[in-house]
């Protein structure tokens, strides 16, 4: 087996052990929804060939995480999160193809609650991305999306609104080659709901 298609096949498997965090019985402990928007900017990085812009717009939902807590920083608030996204993107190099995708991600959100990086986050997640069509950096129809971000919320309370930027790689993990990959530079703004 390729190298990257079992890099594709363990985030997967990764993706699904790492929602099993999300126990029933937590589900509504301490909750926050969010509505999220970005706007989408490809990078010629990594080998991708295609300069593309978009959109994407979803719901956000945290907790109070339980796995990811840094013991030795109590300053800092650990959030679990999941994520549905709908993604539009067009292409700027002459053809002008779009694709609509939906993303669903789980991940983790490290937030400053003290007077070091105070209101400021980092985050980090992955999910299956599944797209209408096949581009000529996003070869397949089901791909994954892996993400890191920083931002601050916009005040102290933990529902406020909160201005970020976001990495995103998308890519189909090696199932089906050649897999180039789509690389993502994304402005967030999310409002709680």
């Amino acid at each position: 087996m390729k190298p990257l298609a079992l890099k594709g096949i363990l985030s997967f498997v990764l993706s699904f052990c790492f929602a099993g965090c999300f126990a029933v019985d937590r589900l509504f402990d301490d909750p926050q929804w969010f509505l999220e928007v970005s706007g989408d900017r490809s990078w010629l990085i990594l080998g991708s060939n295609e300069e593309r812009q978009g959109l994407t717009t979803g719901l956000e939902w945290s907790r109070e995480g339980r796995f990811f807590a840094l013991r030795a920083r109590p300053d800092f608030e650990a959030r679990e999160t999941f994520g549905i996204r709908f993604i539009v993107n067009r292409s700027e190099n002459g053809d002008g193809e779009t694709f609509n995708a939906f993303w669903l991600t789980v991940g983790a959100m490290w937030v400053g609650r003290g007077k070091f990086l105070e209101n400021y986050y980092f985050e980090i997640g992955t999910g299956p991305y599944i797209t209408d069509r096949t581009t000529q950096d996003v070869n397949s129809h089901f791909n994954f999306g892996t993400y890191l971000g920083f931002g601050k919320f916009l005040g102290s309370k933990k529902n406020a609104p909160r201005l970020g930027v976001r990495f995103t790689h998308v890519s189909n993990g090696g199932i089906k080659p050649p897999n180039v990959g789509m690389n993502l530079l994304q402005i967030t703004l999310a409002i709680s709901i």
